[in-house]
């Protein structure tokens, strides 16, 4: 059976799911896959890059030359880095042609993408999904949103007999207090996953320019990442058919 991580931009395998990634790659190194759904370039990390804006982390501006492809290019780099020290084989990470743009995936473009992977297993009948929840509407990332929809709608199709549905790692609040019919689990990072989530963290601060390393998750989500390293769990609920 494949564990399938579907993820929507370059750091959510980390941020959102890096504990039970690390755990799972380790375990099931031939089949945890992850798939990345948008290129990851409407960032406005492109714009302190490109436009000379204030830069958060270096003391002056920036001005760099980035297209749009280029920028995702260099997100790119940092999360093939990251998911290989997370412990997923190079060949089991998926960047579909037909991935959507970052922060306008629909529904209907996730399904296509979700459904054209499933497609690439034709001899298996089962599979388990990792995907961050949709439960933060309003508080979370439409592109995460979308996923985490059309997860639970291609479960509640049979398609796949377990789901797990990750906590936001941009929500604020308490899980099990806002939602309370919902059965949170909590997993700790092991001894060996927390190396590995330390050393992917690391990947997303590399800044050097001229091989294309921009250290963009640390100027887009540098707080989130730090959070994973101090504080390396994840909440999650399954959804799991008898």
């Amino acid at each position: 059976m494949k564990n399938l991580y579907f993820v929507a931009h370059q750091d959510d395998e980390l941020c959102n799911t890096g504990v039970l990634l690390a755990d799972e790659a380790a375990e099931f190194p031939g089949d945890t896959y992850v798939i990345l759904c948008t290129d990851g370039g409407a960032s406005c990390v492109r714009t302190v890059l490109c436009d000379g804006e204030e830069c958060p982390l270096h003391d002056g501006r920036h001005l760099y030359t980035l297209s749009r492809e280029d920028f995702s290019a260099a997100r790119d780099r940092e999360f093939l880095e990251s998911c290989s020290i997370l412990g997923v084989r190079d060949e089991n990470v998926i960047i579909p042609r037909n991935k959507g743009l970052d922060g306008g995936l629909s529904e209907e473009n996730a399904r296509e993408i979700i459904l054209g992977v499933l497609k690439q297993f034709p001899d298996e009948n089962d599979f388990r999904i990792r995907a961050v929840s949709p439960l933060f509407v309003g508080r979370q990332n439409p592109d995460h949103k979308a996923i985490g929809v059309v997860c639970e709608e291609l479960f509640d199709e049979g398609l796949f007999s377990e789901m797990l549905l990750v906590r936001d790692s941009c929500f604020v609040g308490d899980c099990r207090e806002e939602f309370p019919d919902v059965q949170f689990d909590e997993k700790a990072a092991n001894e060996n996953a927390f190396r590995k989530i330390k050393a992917a963290a690391e990947s997303y601060g590399r800044w050097e320019p001229g091989k294309g390393r921009f250290s963009v998750g640390w100027h887009s989500v540098k707080g989130e990442i730090e959070e994973i390293v101090r504080n390396p769990q994840v909440l999650y609920y399954r959804k799991q058919r008898a």
